[in-house]
């Protein structure tokens, strides 16, 4: 499913993206409800599990515009065979108004949400889903927009190239899909995201 593409060709395609590139911020502390998707690639559990997330937010009242999806690859598909690989796709509630989160809510035209839309812990195990709090955290992002093999591109730029020239390394901590556009607004087969990975000082 996914390619190999060598050095050159990543930094040609980078060259051809306007105006884009890997900004260094923060995003602030979150709330993280969200299913585990075992062998998500090539069928329709993603799908379905985002359904089933969105339901939810309705029947709790819950604008899907205050609040942001984010999937969370937990192994690397070009790696791990494809019945093995895990993916956690949720909603994160934001707990503050800052960083990446707060400005996409923002770009929305809504106010950033507050704790007090946050589910709490026994909420989400009535429904079958999982909850992590995440930390204020500094993270490399690259905001991309196209088909799964240019989001498949933008990865291996950040990892083989970006993060291997610079003065950050990986937190321990997943790498990040922030949909920035739902797929109610561009559907399944364009991703408007920014793709990011945790990072600390070396």
């Amino acid at each position: 499913m996914l390619s190999f593409h060598t050095e050159e060709e990543l930094r040609r395609w980078k060259a051809a993206q306007k105006n884009v590139r890997v900004r260094v911020g923060r995003f602030g502390a979150f709330r993280y409800v969200y299913n585990r998707t075992y062998e998500p690639y090539g069928n329709t559990h993603l799908v379905d599990n985002y359904h089933a997330l969105t339901a939810w937010l309705a029947a709790r009242g819950t604008n899907i515009h205050d609040v942001v999806v984010i999937g969370m690859s937990m192994d690397d598909p070009a790696i791990t065979p494809s019945e093995n690989c895990r993916y956690d796709l949720g909603i994160a509630f934001p707990r503050d108004t800052d960083g990446i989160l707060g400005d996409i809510i923002r770009s929305r035209g809504r106010k950033s949400a507050q704790p007090t839309f946050a589910p709490t812990p026994s909420e989400c195990d009535a429904q079958g889903f999982s909850v992590r709090d995440f930390a204020r955290q500094q993270i490399a992002a690259f905001h991309c927009v196209g088909d799964l093999g240019h989001v498949d591109r933008a990865w291996h730029y950040l990892y083989r190239i970006w993060l291997a020239s610079g003065a950050l390394e990986p937190a321990d901590l997943p790498a990040m899909e922030i949909f920035v556009r739902l797929p109610e607004e561009i559907g399944w087969e364009t991703f408007d995201l920014q793709i990011c990975i945790p990072v600390v000082g070396l």
